[in-house]
């Protein structure tokens, strides 16, 4: 039971995260949307950029352990971080407005249905080009893939 936890620590991390960023995302957007009557759009940007703030913070820490200590390398993988975030923040917007003014469904329900889509999305950028091991990310930059011919 330990070694399959272990195995999938870091996915199980990741959705717990995921899970408390979805939170923050979808309670912003509640307050926003219902309770301080913004217009849809707006209150998911803006419920996105608390979401983007909560799960940098908690990924690099928590569920990927990224080692970048100094300022430059931090801000390279927060740009990195938050440019992926924009890809599927349009995703977000696009899906949003299909739904809800296309389609006529609530706006509710289609912020939660667009989180699992999102959620897995950001992992799998998280994954493979966020917060890579530091040596892995050194050979891409070479150019080296690590594999032998």
């Amino acid at each position: 039971m330990f070694k399959l936890l272990k195995k999938y620590e870091e996915i199980l991390k990741y959705l717990f995260i995921g899970g408390c960023t979805t939170v923050v995302s979808l309670a912003s957007y509640f307050v926003f949307a219902n309770v301080m009557g913004m217009h849809y759009q707006a209150a998911n940007v803006l419920s996105w950029a608390l979401a983007v703030t909560f799960a940098y913070i908690t990924n690099k820490t928590v569920v990927f352990r990224s080692k970048y200590d100094g300022v430059k390398r931090t801000l390279l993988e927060m740009g990195s971080f938050v440019s992926f975030r924009i890809a599927s923040l349009a995703v977000e917007i696009i899906s949003m407005y299909f739904f809800v003014q296309i389609c006529k469904i609530d706006d509710n329900i289609v912020k939660l249905m667009n989180q699992v889509i999102v959620t897995v999305l950001n992992y799998l950028f998280s994954k493979f080009f966020i917060f890579q091991d530091r040596r892995q990310q050194e050979k891409i930059m070479k150019g080296d893939s690590g594999k032998e011919s």
